[in-house]
């Protein structure tokens, strides 16, 4: 089972929900080797439903902590 970090941008001049398939940034890469899934919302989101969306999907909000990322 792949664990994905769910990256949420809101963005309130979108139309409609985007979302992007999951990719891996690999160890080969450079990157973590986790797998991560972005999705743009049209109207805005809490943090908590952010949050919610992530973990229903079997996620967590991704966390930007390294410039590499």
């Amino acid at each position: 089972m792949k664990n994905f970090e769910i990256g949420a941008i809101v963005l309130g001049m979108v139309a409609g929900t985007v979302q992007a398939e999951p990719v891996q940034w690999s160890v080969a890469d450079g990157g973590n080797g986790h797998w991560y899934e972005g999705f743009a919302e049209a109207d805005e989101i809490s943090f908590e439903e952010a949050n919610a969306h992530a973990i229903s999907k079997g996620g967590y909000l991704a966390s930007v902590t390294t410039e590499g990322e």
